[in-house]
């Protein structure tokens, strides 16, 4: 029987059907010069015992192995002892004092004034009283 060994490159290996998983790891390790506590072999998604025969894994002729590394996992000592503790971590900052606000109210009445004033002046020079200016800013 022929399979194919699929990992970093693809390798063609002949086996026969009653051989355990064991020889494709040996042959393996042989091919790429990987330790056998490092190899995981998976057939269609699916990760092959050792103990097993190529036969009943379900593999057949011409199928691709997939040859994984192990990932070696498990948490540092505390780290998620410490998990979202920012608090602790980050300087802490004394607070800036506010501005006030100005009061707007009074500019707005400035600038109607200053208005009233220009059109108050420029009466004023052409009228010379002061009824005559009333008249005509009433008028206005």
């Amino acid at each position: 029987m022929q399979l194919f060994l699929r990992s970093d490159k693809l390798h063609c290996v002949q086996v026969d059907e009653n051989d355990l998983v064991l020889s494709l790891v040996e042959k393996i390790q042989s091919l790429e010069g990987l330790s056998f506590e490092d190899q995981v072999l998976s057939y269609h998604g699916t990760v092959l015992e050792v103990e097993q025969t190529i036969a009943g894994a379900g593999i057949s002729d011409l199928a691709t192995i997939d040859i994984l590394g192990r990932l070696h996992g498990g948490k540092v000592h505390g780290s998620l002892a410490r998990a979202g503790k920012v608090k602790g971590q980050t300087p802490k900052v004394d607070a800036q004092e506010k501005k006030e606000k100005e009061d707007r109210s009074s500019h707005a009445q400035d600038a109607i004034q200053s208005s009233l004033c220009q059109r108050c002046t420029n009466l004023w020079q052409k009228t010379r009283t002061q009824f005559q200016l009333l008249n005509s800013l009433i008028s206005v």
